[in-house]
């Protein structure tokens, strides 16, 4: 079973870097989110490659979980825009929820 998440969202004028295209920032954002979503990790590491520029007004991300352990998930994740170009590919690596250090909360 591949676990899988998908989301589409518009690329904001305020997303923009100075050359008025999508800050590599956001790719990474995007990127982190659906991996880790498909997931349902925490991330520990993630590798982002900027592929070409965003054209259009909306991108749609996917992650999706390619190795799950019972201490470590491996996920991969695209952002691709309106025509279905790929305009950025990810890999992360996460450790589960479940399996994750709980850390107190201050009261």
């Amino acid at each position: 079973m591949v676990e899988e998440k998908r989301g589409a969202g518009q690329v904001l004028s305020s997303f923009h870097n100075p050359f008025g295209q999508l800050q590599g920032g956001m790719y990474a954002v995007f990127l982190d989110a659906a991996t880790a979503m498909s997931g349902r990790s925490l991330t520990v590491s993630l590798h982002v490659s900027l592929l070409q520029p965003a054209k259009g007004s909306w991108v749609t991300v996917t992650g999706q979980v390619i190795r799950r352990g019972s201490r470590i998930i491996f996920a991969e994740g695209e952002v691709r825009d309106e025509d279905s170009t790929v305009l950025a590919r990810a890999t992360q690596t996460g450790v589960p929820r479940e399996a994750a250090p709980q850390v107190p909360v201050p009261t």
